[in-house]
């Protein structure tokens, strides 16, 4: 399921250990089932839906989900002639090129609070409006530079080093 490909994707290259995401109080899971879920041995579907939705809500933005939901409807509709993750992360930063070229974009580097009181790594928030906002991890936010106009140079020198 598409769904799940991209929680494991974005679950990998936002935290650096598995435990720091599922050992989360809205959604607490035990090593064993998240083991069980990460293995394809449990579908997302057969999750409690208050978990799953608190899981969604905290990994994506309201509009991340709807992309999501899209490349879901293209694959069952087999009009997709590429891997589903490539089509979700091609939408994504087709979105953040149109975005960059606005003056009011934001963006900003952001980190989850861990149950353990630490910081996960840091990842990518561009942020349009208050209602679309778009997230990416990145394998060296270290080298991102501050200020608007840097960041937005960067990024579009560095796009492909953005991961979903």
């Amino acid at each position: 399921m598409l769904l799940e490909k991209i929680l494991l994707a974005v679950v990998e290259s936002r935290f650096t250990y598995d435990k720091d995401f599922f050992e989360n109080g809205g959604f607490k899971s035990t090593p064993a089932a998240w083991s069980r879920f990460k293995n394809g041995e449990v579908s997302i579907n057969d999750m409690k839906y208050r978990k799953v939705s608190n899981m969604l809500s905290y990994l994506f933005t309201p509009l991340e989900l709807q992309v999501i939901e899209k490349v879901q409807f293209e694959e069952n509709s087999n009009w997709l002639d590429i891997d589903p993750l490539k089509r979700y992360k091609n939408i994504k930063k087709e979105l953040l090129k149109e975005w960059l070229e606005l003056s009011y974009t934001a963006i900003s580097l952001q980190r989850y609070s861990l149950p353990n009181g630490s910081q996960s790594k840091n990842y990518i928030m561009v942020k349009k409006d208050e209602y679309n906002s778009i997230t990416f991890g990145c394998k060296s936010t270290g080298k991102i530079p501050a200020g608007k106009g840097n960041r937005r140079e960067w990024i579009l020198k560095n796009i492909d080093l953005l991961e979903i």
